[in-house]
């Protein structure tokens, strides 16, 4: 195929006649640095969307299978900003409406999935050829209830007033040239300098937040803070969502830890009641048979401690995250690993190792938590090859006392 354009004046109209398709066959196995320096075609531009295409589209089919299957156009910073489908379509699950408005539009990931639980949504991006590809994207898509506008959110804000929609939504740009930013404050838009008139417009908000977040800044700092939702995708903690309602009368917002696995299904655990007494759960006796790691949402919940007392699993200690009991739970399979304990014992290094050559284990798979040294700096310090079937957890009681836990995967 042979182009001629003005690289200065850009006609996206070329990517929509582009057999994307074909190209993405025909070049799966070339690298984009390969493919810019043999210049293909006849453009600049041309060749740096189609070095981006071969950039995403490996790692885009995992998080974005319909954008690819439909073979949408990406740019690699809106693919690494954009939501993954199965965390978009949680969050439109959530909320159904008339109006909703997008204020950080982005690839439109989030437009796509708001797209099928609202009758319009607006969204906004000050991007303007990022919003070209993104109109073409929705042609393939065959999106015909979104619009994207080519403008800041500042500056919509500005021109627009009233009660126009049933929910508003921010995912915030929190990359600074080079820097990544996890604070609110730190987002563009910022969005304690226009809550103001974002309440005007509607009365429900909807943040995305950085999993690097601290729940309790969020519970301390955002105002009318209904409900959060910590949203992990196959084990790793992807975003924050703070729901924001200005007719709420809680006294504290409802915690949900949201764990969405490999094949887009949602496990959901929502708040209970807080537990005092904690401790006096602690247990480390012979007659515990599994062993149980919680996810990292879970954690990131605060809620760990109030979910295994209500199962009876015993803390290793307040601050190490590591429980045992007699059987594995079925509401927390999703919210972390239960391991068969083979055998648990206070730690020394000269015992510890001569432990493994009683049971001729040389492979193993380690994790540290409160233990005074990470998995890393451990597995140099005792010289382990990774691998094989045997997992030790190392972590400390609530005496300080270094222990041991050797376990192994339970029958699926």
């Amino acid at each position: 195929m042979s182009v001629t354009i003005n690289d200065e004046h850009f006609d996206f109209d070329v990517l929509s006649k582009f057999d994307l398709a074909s190209f993405i066959h025909e070049n799966k196995y070339q690298k984009p640095e390969t493919f810019l320096l043999q210049s293909k075609y006849n453009t600049k531009k041309l060749n740096w969307f189609l070095a981006e295409q071969l950039k995403a589209y490996p790692k885009a089919v995992h998080k974005l299978p319909t954008f690819t299957s439909t073979h949408c156009w990406f740019t690699s910073k809106s693919y690494e900003q954009s939501s993954s489908e199965s965390s978009a379509l949680f969050k439109s699950s959530l909320f159904n409406g008339g109006k909703i408005l997008d204020l950080s539009g982005g690839l439109g990931v989030d437009d796509w999935a708001f797209a099928k639980s609202f009758e319009q949504v607006v969204s906004l991006d000050p991007d303007s050829e990022l919003n070209a590809i993104v109109r073409l994207n929705w042609l393939k898509l065959n999106l015909q209830n979104c619009n994207r506008l080519t403008t800041t959110a500042e500056a919509y804000l500005k021109t627009h007033s009233g009660n126009q929609f049933d929910l508003i939504y921010l995912d915030a740009d929190r990359r600074s040239n080079t820097n990544r930013q996890s604070g609110i404050e730190g987002g563009t838009p910022n969005f304690f300098e226009i809550k103001e008139e974002l309440f005007k417009m509607s009365g429900k908000i909807l943040l995305k937040l950085s999993p690097l977040i601290d729940i309790n800044y969020c519970m301390k700092t955002l105002p009318h803070l209904n409900t959060i939702w910590i949203v992990s995708v196959q084990q790793e903690v992807k975003e924050i969502l703070c729901y924001l309602e200005n007719s709420s009368n809680k006294a504290s917002a409802s915690i949900h830890v949201i764990e969405i696995d490999k094949k887009g299904i949602v496990h959901e655990l929502k708040q209970i009641n807080s537990i005092e007494n904690l401790a006096s759960n602690e247990k480390q006796g012979i007659t515990e048979t599994v062993f149980f790691e919680p996810s990292s949402a879970l954690i990131k919940s605060g809620l760990t401690l109030a979910h295994t007392k209500k199962y009876q699993l015993a803390p290793i200690g307040i601050n190490t995250l590591y429980f045992t009991g007699k059987t594995p739970i079925i509401e927390l399979k999703n919210h972390g690993r239960f391991f068969k304990l083979i055998h648990q014992e206070t730690y020394n290094k000269r015992q510890f190792l001569t432990y493994l050559i009683e049971n001729k284990i040389e492979l193993m798979t380690i994790s540290t938590r409160n233990f005074g040294m990470d998995a890393e700096a451990l597995t140099k310090v005792l010289k382990i090859k990774p691998g094989g079937d045997d997992y030790f957890f190392f972590g400390k009681n609530t005496q300080g006392i270094r222990l041991f836990f050797h376990c192994k995967k339970l029958p699926a």
